[in-house]
């Protein structure tokens, strides 16, 4: 089984607080499908910046396979939007630019 890659910072939704740390571990073993569970993932496409992902598709290894660094954990795919708004608000900020991608390379190294 693919080893997942995750970010030295991760965001995590208002929702998932207090259970993100158990999701991860069990997003990290393969053995349960865990519903509720958005994570928030560099796009597969270079020409886009980020993308969401159900969790419950990691049971699919082909996906598990070629999934990028993972950003971020959301409870819903509505939180998951606002997450990212959140994050190229802060990027904008930060850098002066909306290139996720770049600005949350910083923070790859995985873990």
């Amino acid at each position: 089984m693919e080893a997942l890659k995750w970010s030295k910072q991760i965001y995590i939704g208002a929702d998932l607080i207090g259970r993100a740390s158990e999701a991860r571990k069990k997003l990290d073993e393969g053995k349960v499908l865990i519903p509720g569970v958005f994570l928030i993932t560099e796009a597969a496409n270079p020409a886009n910046q980020l993308e969401i992902l159900d969790s419950r598709n990691l049971c699919q290894s082909i996906v598990r396979k070629n999934l990028g660094v993972i950003y971020g954990m959301a409870a819903s795919k509505k939180e998951a939007v606002s997450m990212i708004e959140d994050i190229a608000a802060e990027c904008l900020e930060e850098t002066g630019s909306a290139d996720m991608r770049t600005y949350l390379a910083q923070f790859a190294e995985e873990t």
